[in-house]
């Protein structure tokens, strides 16, 4: 940065510096010139002179075209300026010493127009031809009677004498002659005057080129290596117009020479027109550019093979004319973009006028329009100095914006920088604030919630049950909400990652509808999980998530919903079947459109009465949002107030085709549904109804909607014959879905078909089934629940307390706890497993029951947090003791009220096989007992 406000100053006083030293040196050495050549012995323009004649066949001798006193034209101009002639052309100029007043001395006739091939001089005297000389690039510079870049011819003039030069001149180029009669100190003078200020003009190009390519090397900006490029383009065609590259380089190889004056042309134009592109940066700005430069180079390329495969003049007329071209596009474009206030267009509008003011004023002087020596020499040079110069200015001023634009934005990203910092440090601050308050919240909740749940399964009478309950349930409730928080900062702090897995949909429905089965039946809703068939019955994704989101949307909807029922429908996307879309319908109080557009915010309700009617954070949804975006979903609603709410959330399948694992409960459910070949319905319910006739879909089997008619007096006419198919098993099956109010009234005239699935409450006493037959297809209603209560000869309520039943375990059991309460709690845990546990107070008591107990011990739950010595520590010790005896290392389980992974990987770190957060539940425990023991 130092460096570049360096370079930038730099810049700036070396273009003001060079701009007045130009100015004033060649103004101090016109002055100069002028006030050394005496005013009676100025220069004398011969063009006035002259007369011209074009011989087309270029056979003429000169004795042949000295009689051709009739064809001679007269020219009325400084220079004699005849374009591109192809022909020969012949000069002659008559010189009277006595009206020219000219004294006698020495002179010098020079033709300052370098480009000639070929040029042929002839003096006479008094009608006698007394020299002769053979000049032009075409032509050695060693015929030359004075070595000079320009075509001298030096000669003496004496009184009453009459002279006459004769030039027959053949050229490729344009023909602009100037022959001008010098004193021949004059010339000397003038001479050494100009080749000082063609030092300063060359010296400044270079300079500046130099210079600028030191920037672009610097800072990389490719307006600077396109200005150096058409600043050194200007260099070397002035140096090619001007004859220094045929005199100092090229006056051994004159086709050399004639060649690269096209090609010198080319290399300017693509300079100048890259330049004026960059400089005002319409390859950026605008799109219509890029074709136009596709163009040009096209054209260029095409001029260049023209060169060396067509008329030489006709190349070097189209050359002109693209340049002409480029020049008028150049100029109308700056003026337009000048107009629109383009502070660059601006900049190159005047410093291309003043290139085009030097143009004109030169040829006007050459012509004899403006009477100025100076200018007829030097003017193009001042206009193409004074446009380099303020280019390059407008460059340093570019630089200078843009120093400031770059110190602008490593300001604002300091601040933004800072900005992050500060947030970080408040991130982290709020994240260990909320492992400290887990910690501290979940120990005492370990005890409540232990000891409620310890509690129940003492006698109880009625209402110290009902308290008993409300104790846990508060307990829970609390731990919820501790959960949301610790979600919230997890999000919002970048922690809260996902583990894709294969899963079945069905499973984690059944899941999470039985975790709401109580309340559903205490409120007396309908509930409802339906899959569309076409969803398929395993999906990857983050589980854990999904049933999180699933689970705060059912109990949001549980919350508000009295009477009525609650739905969950999965289907697929109709445009990506990757997207594997969720909804989950109430018939609760509905959301108003303003209530909604707050819903998803953090600790924010739909309305501020809600929390205290119905309780809550308002983290839930928030946190169902940022979940189902973890997922690669998006969630929504549709509600009506007192109608009810249905959100709408889909999620990534993150599978792929390779992914093949069986999910074995669904598989070992599904033999008994495949018999069934015909699935019927009667009654009033809707969701019951769908739910009949998805099940029928998801196992190919008929399906049909009876009326009671049809029901009684021809059942299911035996499995409905006429729709029967070859392909049905031996055994066909039928299955009736019905609500238990139907069953009730009919039940005595359902005995033709095979199966009853009766849709009830679980403790719905008026429903008692009969037969082996009838089974219960308790709310809240899964594709699961179906395929059990056909699977099974006994009742759900049956199936689910196996599976609940923990089991009866033999092993050698410590824990590490230093709680009292925690010690209770886990030890009656234990208890109900058959185990009796050691009971050590910190890390330093475990380690030494270890080291001291002749038997080893099979299982260690370690809490990870003890004083004196942590879990951690005592979980390294343990297993160094272990493998210095040779002995198998017992099964260490870590607890924690630390619910953040990094204190789960910590403790695998530590060599722990699994971690379990407190308050610690017995399900939990189960499946570690179950997975390492």
């Amino acid at each position: 940065m130092i460096l570049l406000v360096r370079d930038t100053t730099f810049s700036s006083f070396i273009t003001r510096l060079l701009f007045g030293s130009l100015v004033c040196l060649l103004l101090l050495l016109d002055n100069t010139a002028r006030a050394e050549i005496p005013t009676n012995h100025t220069p004398v323009k011969l063009g006035y002179h002259a007369e011209y004649f074009v011989d087309p066949s270029g056979e003429l001798n000169l004795d042949q075209v000295l009689k051709h006193s009739q064809t001679w034209q007269v020219n009325d101009s400084a220079s004699v300026n005849l374009g591109f002639v192809e022909d020969v052309v012949w000069i002659r100029i008559p010189i009277d010493s006595a009206t020219l007043s000219l004294p006698p001395s020495k002179y010098i006739i020079e033709q300052d127009y370098a480009l000639i091939d070929v040029m042929e001089l002839y003096w006479f005297v008094d009608g006698n031809l007394t020299k002769a000389m053979v000049v032009g690039d075409r032509v050695p510079l060693k015929r030359r009677e004075v070595a000079h870049r320009n075509f001298l011819l030096p000669i003496e003039i004496k009184k009453e004498h009459s002279y006459l030069l004769v030039a027959r001149i053949k050229n490729s180029e344009a023909m602009q002659l100037t022959f001008t009669l010098w004193l021949d100190s004059a010339f000397d003078i003038y001479d050494r005057k100009r080749a000082i200020i063609d030092g300063i003009f060359y010296g400044l190009l270079l300079i500046m080129a130099i210079y600028n390519l030191f920037l672009f090397v610097l800072i990389k900006d490719r307006t600077y290596f396109h200005y150096v490029l058409f600043v050194f383009s200007m260099f070397i065609f002035f140096v090619s117009q001007k004859g220094d590259l045929w005199f100092w380089f090229l006056h051994d190889s004159p086709s050399l020479h004639h060649f690269s004056i096209p090609i010198i042309l080319i290399f300017s134009v693509i300079a100048g027109f890259n330049f004026f592109v960059t400089f005002l940066e319409l390859d950026r700005r605008y799109q219509l550019v890029k074709p136009m430069l596709r163009v040009f180079y096209f054209a260029i390329t095409a001029l260049f093979i023209a060169f060396f495969t067509a008329s030489y003049q006709t190349s070097v007329v189209a050359l002109i004319i693209l340049i002409s071209i480029c020049a008028a596009i150049g100029f109308g474009t700056s003026l337009v973009l000048a107009f629109r206030g383009h502070k660059a267009a601006r900049v190159f509008l005047f410093g291309w006028s003043l290139l085009v003011a030097g143009i004109v004023l030169t040829t006007a002087s050459k012509l004899g329009l403006i009477f100025s020596e100076f200018i007829a020499e030097f003017g193009l040079r001042l206009g193409i100095s004074l446009e380099i110069v303020v280019f390059s200015a407008a460059l340093s001023s570019r630089l200078n914006e843009e120093r400031r634009r770059r110190f602008e934005a490593e300001k604002n990203e300091l601040k933004s920088v800072q900005r992050v910092m500060l947030a970080e440090r408040e991130a982290k601050g709020k994240s260990e604030f909320l492992a400290t308050m887990s910690h501290e919240i979940r120990t005492p909740m370990n005890g409540i919630i232990g000891m409620a749940e310890l509690l129940k399964d003492t006698p109880l009478n009625q209402e110290q049950l009902r308290y008993t309950n409300t104790l846990e349930h508060s307990g829970k409730a609390l731990l919820t909400i501790l959960n949301d928080i610790l979600d919230i900062s997890k999000i919002e702090s970048g922690k809260m990652g996902i583990e894709p897995v294969l899963f079945s949909i069905d499973e984690l429905l059944d899941e999470c509808m039985a975790v709401f089965s109580m309340r559903i039946e205490e409120k007396g809703l309908k509930a409802y999980a339906i899959v569309d068939h076409n969803v398929p019955e395993q999906i990857t994704s983050d589980p854990t998530r999904l049933r999180q989101i699933l689970l705060n949307l059912v109990g949001n909807g549980l919350k508000f919903t009295e009477k009525g029922s609650l739905t969950i429908r999965v289907g697929i996307n109709a445009t990506n079947p990757r997207l594997i879309e969720f909804q989950v319908i109430d018939t609760g109080i509905g959301i108003s459109p303003e209530q909604k557009e707050k819903l998803f915010q953090a600790f924010t309700q739909a309305d501020a009465s809600t929390s205290r009617k119905f309780g809550g954070t308002g983290l839930g949804l928030n946190i169902s949002k940022r979940l189902v975006e973890l997922l690669g979903g998006g969630i929504d609603l549709e509600s009506q107030v007192d109608i009810g709410t249905n959100f709408k959330f889909s999620i990534l399948d993150m599978g792929t085709d390779s992914d093949a694992n069986i999910v074995a409960t669904i598989n070992d459910l599904k033999p008994a549904a495949e018999r069934i070949t015909h699935v019927y319905f009667y009654g009033q319910s809707e969701l019951l109804r769908e739910f009949a006739e998805v099940f029928a879909q998801r196992n190919l089997a008929n399906f049909k909607v009876l009326g009671k008619q049809a029901l009684l007096s021809e059942g299911a006419d035996k499995k409905d014959k006429t729709s029967q198919q070859d392909t049905q098993p031996d055994n066909p099956e039928s299955v009736l879905f019905l609500e238990g109010r139907d069953y009730i009234a009919l039940k005595g005239n359902l005995t033709s078909f095979d199966h009853l699935l009766v849709e009830g409450h679980a403790h719905d006493v008026a429903m008692e089934l009969s037969g082996p037959f009838a089974h219960r297809l308790t709310i809240p209603v899964t594709y699961i629940e179906a395929l059990e209560n056909l699977n099974a000869a006994g009742s759900k309520d049956a199936i689910k307390a196996s599976e609940t039943a923990l089991p009866q375990l033999s092993l050698s059991i410590a824990v590490a706890e230093d709680n009292a309460v925690n010690q209770m709690v886990i030890k009656a845990l234990l208890n109900k497993y058959g185990l009796e546990p050691q009971i050590a107070n910190n890390g330093i008591e475990i380690v030494d029951l270890v080291r001291r107990n002749g038997d080893p011990i099979d299982v260690i739950l370690m809490d990870c947090e003890m004083p004196e010595m942590d879990g951690y520590q005592a979980t390294a010790l343990i297993l160094k003791i272990c493998k210095e005896r040779q002995q198998e290392p017992p099964v260490i389980i870590g607890l924690s009220a630390h619910a953040l992974k990094e204190f789960q990987q910590k403790a695998i770190d530590a060599g722990m096989v699994a971690f379990l957060t407190k308050p610690i539940v017995k399900e939990e425990l189960t499946e570690a007992f179950r997975r390492w023991i």
